[in-house]
């Protein structure tokens, strides 16, 4: 599975969803996971499972046909852990 966690340069704001994602992601028990930092040009490219970011990132990506969580706080692992179980069950 590969998650992305976009922002709009591919540096700030996604490197700390990484570190959310990664965090949440080691509460699930879930290994195996690709999760990569991109800007939006090239989250189109990513071939993602997943991607992560704000509510205007996802609104832009939305035609893409591909789970998407919406962040607010990019620090709240456990949103971010809960909206994945999500994902997953549905899969």
């Amino acid at each position: 599975m590969k998650i992305a966690c976009v922002c709009a340069m591919g540096l700030g704001s996604s490197l700390i969803l990484r570190m959310t994602v990664e965090t949440a992601l080691k509460q699930l028990h879930m290994k195996d996971v690709e999760v990569e930092v991109v800007d939006t040009s090239t989250a189109r490219g990513s071939q993602a499972d997943i991607i992560v970011s704000s509510h205007s990132f996802c609104e832009q990506l939305s035609d893409m046909g591909v789970a998407m969580i919406e962040v607010v706080n990019y620090t709240d692992a456990n949103y971010i852990k809960e909206q994945l179980q999500k994902i997953l069950s549905a899969q």
